[in-house]
Protein backbone atom coordinates (compact mmCIF):
# COMPACT_ATOMS: atom_id res chain seq x y z
CA UNK A 1 0.00 0.00 0.00
CA UNK A 2 2.92 2.15 0.54
CA UNK A 3 4.46 1.71 -2.51
CA UNK A 4 1.18 2.40 -4.91
CA UNK A 5 1.04 6.12 -2.85
CA UNK A 6 4.71 6.49 -3.78
CA UNK A 7 4.24 5.60 -7.22
CA UNK A 8 0.98 8.43 -7.55
CA UNK A 9 3.04 10.93 -6.53
CA UNK A 10 5.67 10.29 -8.69
CA UNK A 11 3.57 9.58 -10.95
CA UNK A 12 2.12 13.54 -10.57
CA UNK A 13 5.21 15.14 -9.84
CA UNK A 14 6.82 13.59 -13.22
CA UNK A 15 3.26 14.20 -15.47
CA UNK A 16 4.16 18.41 -15.29
CA UNK A 17 1.60 21.27 -15.13
CA UNK A 18 2.05 21.84 -19.22
CA UNK A 19 -1.43 23.68 -20.13
CA UNK A 20 -3.39 22.65 -22.78
CA UNK A 21 -2.43 24.95 -26.19
CA UNK A 22 -5.34 25.81 -28.14
CA UNK A 23 -7.65 27.95 -29.70
CA UNK A 24 -11.20 28.73 -29.06
CA UNK A 25 -13.42 31.23 -30.89
CA UNK A 26 -16.94 32.76 -29.80
CA UNK A 27 -19.42 35.11 -31.75
CA UNK A 28 -20.15 36.97 -28.63
CA UNK A 29 -23.94 38.53 -27.60
CA UNK A 30 -23.37 41.13 -30.38
CA UNK A 31 -26.09 40.64 -32.89
CA UNK A 32 -25.14 39.99 -36.72
CA UNK A 33 -21.29 38.77 -35.33
CA UNK A 34 -19.26 36.21 -37.48
CA UNK A 35 -15.34 35.23 -37.81
CA UNK A 36 -14.23 32.99 -40.20
CA UNK A 37 -10.26 31.73 -40.52
CA UNK A 38 -9.34 30.22 -43.65
CA UNK A 39 -6.06 28.47 -43.48
CA UNK A 40 -3.80 27.55 -46.12
CA UNK A 41 -1.90 24.78 -44.11
CA UNK A 42 -1.49 22.52 -41.56
CA UNK A 43 1.45 22.35 -39.20
CA UNK A 44 0.18 19.97 -36.86
CA UNK A 45 0.77 16.30 -37.44
CA UNK A 46 -1.71 15.22 -34.61
CA UNK A 47 -4.46 17.34 -34.97
CA UNK A 48 -6.90 17.29 -37.98
CA UNK A 49 -7.72 21.02 -39.09
CA UNK A 50 -10.16 22.35 -40.68
CA UNK A 51 -9.30 24.80 -43.83
CA UNK A 52 -12.23 26.99 -42.85
CA UNK A 53 -13.19 27.68 -39.24
CA UNK A 54 -16.51 30.20 -39.36
CA UNK A 55 -18.59 30.59 -36.42
CA UNK A 56 -21.61 32.85 -35.95
CA UNK A 57 -24.59 33.23 -33.35
CA UNK A 58 -26.93 33.99 -36.17
CA UNK A 59 -26.15 31.52 -39.12
CA UNK A 60 -27.91 28.30 -38.44
CA UNK A 61 -24.89 27.03 -41.00
CA UNK A 62 -22.40 27.76 -38.70
CA UNK A 63 -20.78 27.04 -35.24
CA UNK A 64 -22.02 28.55 -32.24
CA UNK A 65 -18.02 28.21 -30.67
CA UNK A 66 -15.92 26.42 -31.84
CA UNK A 67 -12.61 24.81 -29.82
CA UNK A 68 -9.66 23.47 -31.26
CA UNK A 69 -6.70 21.99 -29.31
CA UNK A 70 -3.11 21.56 -30.28
CA UNK A 71 -1.39 19.29 -27.82
CA UNK A 72 0.58 20.83 -24.07
CA UNK A 73 2.54 24.08 -24.42
CA UNK A 74 1.91 27.38 -24.33
CA UNK A 75 1.84 30.09 -27.47
CA UNK A 76 5.63 31.32 -27.65
CA UNK A 77 6.79 33.00 -29.97
CA UNK A 78 7.87 30.47 -32.14
CA UNK A 79 4.53 28.23 -31.96
CA UNK A 80 2.30 31.85 -32.67
CA UNK A 81 4.38 32.44 -35.42
CA UNK A 82 3.90 28.90 -37.06
CA UNK A 83 0.23 28.95 -36.14
CA UNK A 84 0.03 32.48 -37.94
CA UNK A 85 1.69 31.39 -41.12
CA UNK A 86 -0.83 28.76 -41.48
CA UNK A 87 -3.05 30.98 -41.68
CA UNK A 88 -4.52 33.12 -44.77
CA UNK A 89 -7.28 35.51 -43.61
CA UNK A 90 -9.58 36.03 -41.26
CA UNK A 91 -13.18 38.15 -41.67
CA UNK A 92 -14.58 39.67 -38.87
CA UNK A 93 -17.96 40.85 -39.22
CA UNK A 94 -19.36 43.16 -35.87
CA UNK A 95 -22.16 45.03 -35.84
CA UNK A 96 -22.70 45.64 -39.83
CA UNK A 97 -18.68 46.06 -40.00
CA UNK A 98 -16.26 43.46 -41.63
CA UNK A 99 -12.93 43.65 -40.77
CA UNK A 100 -10.23 41.85 -43.30
CA UNK A 101 -6.88 40.64 -41.59
CA UNK A 102 -5.04 38.94 -44.44
CA UNK A 103 -1.15 40.58 -43.73
CA UNK A 104 0.87 37.95 -41.39
CA UNK A 105 1.81 40.76 -39.06
CA UNK A 106 -1.88 41.96 -38.64
CA UNK A 107 -2.76 38.47 -37.67
CA UNK A 108 0.39 37.70 -35.12
CA UNK A 109 -0.94 41.30 -33.56
CA UNK A 110 -4.62 40.23 -33.62
CA UNK A 111 -3.96 36.48 -32.08
CA UNK A 112 -1.15 38.22 -29.48
CA UNK A 113 -3.89 40.15 -28.13
CA UNK A 114 -6.00 37.33 -27.64
CA UNK A 115 -3.85 34.82 -25.45
CA UNK A 116 -5.56 34.14 -22.08
CA UNK A 117 -5.88 31.01 -19.92
CA UNK A 118 -2.62 30.02 -17.61
CA UNK A 119 0.56 30.81 -19.04
CA UNK A 120 -1.12 32.59 -22.58
CA UNK A 121 -1.94 28.85 -23.23
CA UNK A 122 -5.31 29.65 -25.41
CA UNK A 123 -6.22 31.59 -28.60
CA UNK A 124 -9.45 32.85 -27.45
CA UNK A 125 -11.59 35.31 -29.69
CA UNK A 126 -14.79 36.29 -28.84
CA UNK A 127 -16.45 39.16 -31.05
CA UNK A 128 -18.00 41.70 -29.20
Amino acid sequence: MKNSWRIILLSIILSGCDPWQGIQITPGKTINASIVLYFNSNPFKYTQMPKVIRVSNTDTCCNKEFTLGFGIGVWDKASLNVFTQTVDSIIITHEGKETRLKQKDEVQIYFTKHLSGFAKSFIHIDVE
